[in-house]
């Protein structure tokens, strides 16, 4: 055999087979990684009659949770409970559910108090609205954005809290809130609570309230809390909050004095 005789090469089929292999490979790795594995399970401890329609306001952990947990006169009426498999290191979590007073509607509010993984979020959402599946008359996701993080078409360099942006589905009626604009968007619960109501035609509003930093960490403002109260007043409903509830609840989110500090 000649030396420059060219070596006969596999069929094409054969050749893709091994970057094929490794692109399942991959794949299958990045679904187990954005699966969830965690299980919630949520329960009343005092029913709510199933004539009663309900409002749920959602707090997300940061300003959105604050402001639930400074609410005049709340029933702890029942909990989120999360449970992980034995092999993962994470830390079960209790989260409150709680009926805030109101003399039109059933007003049910849960404060997240530890940030939802993006993996659980779905999950978190499906346990929810099962648990008030046929009662639910909308839906109010309280979440925060930066104003380093968000694009306008407008410039807002000036913009400052107190500062409101919300997101709506198709079920929804009122028409009059500055959007919170594309090519912005939101994530993790926020965006699971909002396609699952999109899905289910339930209305559903996402009040995105500008937050501010100190050293590059958020912090909560009573500002910042303000913008969602204007949100609910467009909609008539009435949310009284106790500032000395507000700012304790504020305070234990603040950054440390020890944070960015620069030792020689």
């Amino acid at each position: 055999m000649d030396y420059y005789d060219s070596f006969p090469t596999p069929p094409v089929r054969y050749a893709f087979d091994d970057d094929d292999e490794s692109e399942m490979e991959e794949q299958e790795q990045q679904q187990q990684a954005t699966q969830s594995s965690c299980s919630v399970v949520a329960r009343l401890s005092q029913a709510i009659p199933s004539e009663h329609k309900v409002t749920l306001l959602l707090g997300v952990h940061g300003p959105g949770s604050v402001l639930l947990e400074a609410l005049h006169d709340t029933t702890s009426i029942g909990e989120l409970v999360t449970a992980y498999p034995e092999d993962d290191k994470r830390t079960s979590t209790t989260t409150p559910i709680l009926q805030l007073p109101s003399d039109t509607t059933t007003l049910v509010g849960i404060p997240f108090q530890h940030t939802v993984p993006r993996e659980d979020a779905a999950t978190f959402v499906r346990s929810i609205m099962t648990l008030f599946q046929n009662q639910i008359e909308s839906v109010y996701v309280l979440d925060a954005f930066a104003r380093t993080n968000y694009i306008s078409a407008v410039r807002e360099d000036d913009a400052s809290p107190p500062l409101l942006r919300v997101l709506q589905t198709s079920a929804t009626q009122a028409q009059h809130f500055e959007e919170y604009q594309p090519p912005n968007m939101v994530e993790a619960f926020t965006a699971a609570a909002l396609a699952y109501c999109e899905i289910h035609h339930v209305p559903c509003y996402g009040f995105l309230s500008l937050q501010e930093t100190y050293l590059g960490k958020p912090i909560v403002t009573s500002e910042t809390l303000e913008a969602y109260t204007h949100g609910f007043q467009a909609l008539n409903i009435n949310i009284a909050y106790d500032l000395s509830k507000m700012e304790a609840a504020a305070k234990k989110q603040q950054i440390d004095q020890h944070h960015h500090r620069l030792y020689l």
